[in-house]
C-alpha cells in the first residue's frame, strides 16, 4: 500500500506556499518539508520560516479501503527578538478558517480536504501545538500538529 505521502506533502506545501507566503499579507519566508535549508537563518525583522513533517503514520483497514492515520507537525521558527505576533500570525493561518459544517477553509489545514489522485480521500484537523524550544536568546520555536485521514479505495 502506498501512504500517499508523496501527494500529501505536495498538496501541504501548494497550500501553504499560497496562505502563508505569498502576496501582501505574508506572514512566512519560507516553507520546508523535512529540514531547513542554508538560507533559513533567523535573523531580526524577517519573517519567520515552516518546517513540516510526518511524525507519525498508524495503518488502518477496512473490508473496501486501505486507509493511515497520520500526524503531520509543522515548527514554526523565528528569531526572539521579532516578538510573538510574526508567530502568532503563522499559527493563525496555518489553522485557517474552517467552520464546522460548511464549505472547506479558504486558507490554512484545519477542516481541509486534500484533493488526492483518484479513489483516495484525505482529510486534516488540528490536534495539538505549543513551544517547540526555549531558552534560546536568539530563536523562538512554536509547533502545530494536524491529523491527517488518508483512505484509498
Amino acid at each position: 500500500m502506498s501512504f500517499g505521502l508523496q501527494q500529501i506533502v505536495e498538496k501541504i506545501r501548494t497550500t501553504l506556499v499560497v496562505d502563508l507566503t505569498a502576496g501582501v499579507g505574508a506572514v512566512a519566508r519560507s516553507i520546508h518539508y523535512m529540514q531547513a535549508t542554508a538560507n533559513t537563518k533567523v535573523e531580526v525583522g524577517e519573517l519567520p520560516f515552516v518546517i513540516f513533517f510526518p511524525v507519525s503514520l498508524a495503518r488502518f483497514d477496512t473490508f473496501t479501503s486501505d486507509g493511515m492515520d497520520q500526524v503531520w507537525q509543522f515548527n514554526i521558527i523565528d528569531h526572539a527578538d521579532n516578538g510573538i505576533l510574526p508567530t502568532d500570525a503563522v499559527m493563525g493561518k496555518l489553522y485557517g478558517n474552517g467552520v464546522p459544517g460548511t464549505s472547506a477553509p479558504t486558507y490554512g489545514l484545519h477542516r481541509r480536504k486534500l484533493a488526492l489522485s483518484t479513489n483516495t480521500m484525505s482529510e486534516m484537523e488540528y490536534l495539538d501545538g505549543g513551544v517547540l524550544f526555549q531558552g534560546d536568546p536568539t530563536a523562538v520555536g512554536m509547533f502545530m500538529q494536524f491529523g491527517v485521514k488518508y483512505e484509498k479505495g
